[in-house]
């Protein structure tokens, strides 16, 4: 009896046909809701110590800069033709500041950009 108390109150959605297979598809006792497996973490396949590290870092380099340092490196950046974040990424990848003799460099970044 509950069944058909259900397929009456999907019919006012669905049509009758489409309200009984959707009953059929999900079988008694199941609400029709989401699977209750376990949402993926946000650190991934890697021990969670190694995310939080990772996390720190993260916003060691990008929240801990003076203004002074910030200013210098913007000015820098657009003196380049480059975004302040292409700039500073290079800067830690690569331990040294771009400069105009570096412009090979500066263009793989561009054209990187452009992708």
């Amino acid at each position: 009896m509950p069944q058909r108390s259900i397929l009456n109150s999907l019919t006012f959605v669905l049509d009758e046909t489409s309200a009984s297979q959707l009953l059929r598809s999900i079988g008694p006792g199941h609400n029709g809701g989401p699977e209750l497996d376990e949402p993926p973490f946000a650190w991934g396949e890697a021990p969670i110590d190694v995310y939080f590290a990772w996390k720190r870092a993260h916003e060691a380099v990008w929240k801990d800069v003076s203004y002074n340092t910030l200013l210098r490196r913007v000015r820098a950046a657009e003196a380049l033709g480059l975004t302040y974040e292409e700039y500073v990424l290079e800067l830690l990848f690569n331990g040294r500041h771009l400069q105009r003799e570096d412009m090979a460099r500066i263009a793989e970044i561009k054209a990187a950009r452009l992708q």
